[in-house]
């Protein structure tokens, strides 16, 4: 997360697995991303905007990205 002007960079997770993907809840409460978990597994996570609760929405043993 960053401000608009691209200052104030905070990494919202520590997770070593490759994330991408990810968009606003319409409240902006919540972000939702895909991680990889394994090569050629993946899938969609959702989390607190602050970075916390993050939930694994998906477990389907391939590439289930959003």
């Amino acid at each position: 997360m960053m401000n608009t002007n691209g200052e104030n960079m905070t990494n919202l997770t520590q997770s070593p697995e490759l994330e991408v993907s990810a968009s606003w809840s319409p409240d902006r409460e919540q972000i939702v991303f895909d991680r990889e978990i394994t090569e050629g597994e993946g899938a969609i996570f959702i989390m607190d905007a602050n970075g916390q609760n993050s939930q694994r929405l998906t477990f389907e043993p391939s590439l289930n990205m959003g």
